[in-house]
């Protein structure tokens, strides 16, 4: 009976604990489907004048709204190591042809999140956060997400 009960908590054990405990040297592929939120500029103009005596006066104006841009993030995790797709913001002039995966910095995996910060180039960053129980991706640029693990032992098509 003693030997039998063992074995009963040595098998429970091996349900509750994961055979490798450390995520961080799992592999995890997501795809987060969401949008930037913001204030983006909608029209902008533009004007000069040229008085008789050869002078100018210039003037610009702009309109911005609130509103959201849809857009698509991937997240990829291997061997302790990661990196993320997360398109540029609208609003950020300084990364134009700033595109592609970028390797995340100050990754922290723990069982109820993901975080981690990505530059977009010499000037500009973001950090962001993956929450493991909802799949909500959010990000201090703006972008909002839901993110679906990707099976890679299955094709697609």
């Amino acid at each position: 009976m003693k030997s039998s009960l063992t074995i009963a908590a040595l098998a429970s054990l091996c349900v509750i604990c994961p055979a490798n405990a450390d995520d961080t040297t799992n592999e995890l592929i997501l795809v987060c489907e969401g949008a930037f939120r913001g204030d983006f500029k909608d029209k902008g103009a533009g004007g000069m004048i040229i008085e008789s005596d050869g002078s100018m006066t210039s003037a610009r104006g702009a309109t911005s709204r609130y509103r959201e841009i849809p857009t698509v993030a991937q997240f990829e995790m291997r061997g302790g190591s990661a990196r993320l797709n997360l398109p540029q913001p609208p609003t950020c002039s300084i990364c134009k042809g700033e595109k592609g995966w970028r390797d995340v910095r100050e990754l922290s995996v723990d069982p109820d999140r993901i975080t981690g910060k990505i530059r977009y180039g010499m000037f500009s960053a973001t950090e962001f956060e993956i929450d493991r129980r909802t799949g909500i991706m959010t990000s201090r640029n703006g972008f909002t997400g839901v993110c679906e693990a990707i099976d890679l032992s299955k094709r697609k098509f």
